[in-house]
Parts: structure tokens; sequence; C-alpha cells
């Protein structure tokens, strides 16, 4: 095996560990939210935000705006059709935790270019274990989350 295909199997291994730490922390979340219900302020604004947008219903209540007022984020949008199919809050949750476990990838590609193999463990392990990340997916929600896979594309490139 050349060294780019050996880089490519550890980044690989590197964003399916990553992605598995970011999984388990959506798992909590939801658990959570089932169970004893999450009562933070962000993700019940951002769950009726997205509940609005589909519904067209654009006043928000809960800080007393227009929702173009607000720090708008159109990536509800989809959010607010999934959740009509079903649960909002849920499918708040588990869109930022697909989209958290989908960046790892290619901050594991960024970890490998820099570092190879080593790089790409430690970009994606620094990545997943970040408090600020685990702390997100377990306990709120926020569409800055859902942003990270956009933004580490970005990064990568």
């Amino acid at each position: 095996m050349d060294a780019r295909a050996e880089t490519l199997t550890h980044e690989r291994r590197a964003a399916a560990l990553a992605a598995a730490v970011v999984a388990g922390f959506t798992v909590l979340s939801v658990l959570r939210y089932l169970r004893f219900g999450n009562e933070t302020f962000d993700l019940a604004f951002y769950t009726r935000i997205a509940w609005g947008l589909v519904h067209g219903e654009l006043y928000e209540p809960i800080v007393g705006a227009h929702v173009f007022g607000l720090r708008l984020s159109l990536v509800l949008v989809p959010v607010g059709v999934l959740g009509a199919l079903g649960s909002t809050p849920i499918a708040l949750l588990c869109t930022q935790g697909l989209a958290a476990a989908l960046a790892a990838r290619p901050l594991a590609a960024l970890g490998a270019r820099s570092l190879g193999p080593a790089g790409a463990y430690a970009a994606a392990l620094g990545y997943a274990l970040h408090p600020n990340l685990g702390r997100v997916l377990a306990y709120e929600a926020h569409p800055g989350t859902i942003a990270l896979l956009p933004l580490a594309w970005l990064a990568l490139a």
C-alpha cells in the first residue's frame, strides 16, 4: 500500500471514530429531550423559528420580534420541513448531530495533510472531544453547529 492510500485509510478511521463520539452525544441529546425535556433557551428558540418558518408564523414570541429582525438562519427551513414530518426538536438535534459527525472527515483530512496519519487522529479526536461541541450536542441545539460541515469543507479547501 502506498503512502497516500495508507493516509486515506487513517483519515477514514479517525473520522469514523470521531463520528461515533459525535453520534453518542446526539443519542444522549435525543434521550435527554424525550426523558426530561432539555429546557434550554437555544433549543426552544431555534425549534420555534424552524417550526414558524414552515408554518408561516414569522413572529417569534419567545423574544418578541419578527424572525427577519433576528439572526435568521435559513438552514432552519429544511429542519422545519423535517420537523413537520415528526418532531421539530428531534429533527434539529439529529440534523446538528449529522452535520457535526460528517465534519469529522474533512477535519481528519486537514490534520493528515499537515501531520500525516497521526494528524488525522489528532484533528478528528480533538474536534470530537472539544468541550463546547460535546456540550452543545448533548444538551442543546444551535444552527452554528449545523454550519460545522460547510466550515470544515472550507477549511480543507
